[in-house]
């Protein structure tokens, strides 16, 4: 006998029929098992759709990249946050929740610091959306 065969199977004209049977239909079984958990490991190494954590960096590699950030209504946030081990500590609005009542009004831009506990602490920066003001809030300094 070939040296692939599982030794359960070493002898097989020694099994009846009946009894070869049972052993291709625990060898099937043994296959959809394995298959099933190499499904299960494929589904867990993807990216949930309704949300998840991942582990590591998020790389978009191709001709002009971007990010989509796309909010079902006006009057929503949209933004990206950052967090030293868990706590917030700078959010980025890429269009604020004041509603866009015309006349290229709301969804400001606005740069947010936090506090050491992740509480509010101020606007640092505001740029409106409507006419380009620039609002900061903290002195403006020169870094030499």
């Amino acid at each position: 006998m070939a040296d692939w065969i599982p030794k359960r199977f070493k002898k097989l004209y020694e099994y009846t029929a009946k009894e070869l049977v049972v052993q291709i239909l625990q060898l099937i079984d043994d296959i959809n098992l394995a298959l099933d958990e190499y499904a299960a490991a494929i589904d867990a190494a993807k990216v949930n759709r309704a949300g998840d954590t991942m582990t590591g960096n998020l790389t978009i590699y191709k001709v002009t990249p971007f990010l989509k950030l796309d909010r079902t209504a006006s009057g929503q946030d949209v933004g990206v946050a950052s967090y030293v081990d868990g706590v917030l500590r700078w959010m980025t609005r890429y269009g604020d929740s004041a509603a866009e009542s015309g006349s290229n009004a709301g969804s400001d831009f606005i740069i947010l610091s936090r506090t050491d506990a992740g509480a509010a602490l101020r606007n640092n920066l505001r740029i409106r959306r409507s006419d380009g003001a620039w609002f900061i809030n903290g002195e403006l300094m020169r870094e030499r």
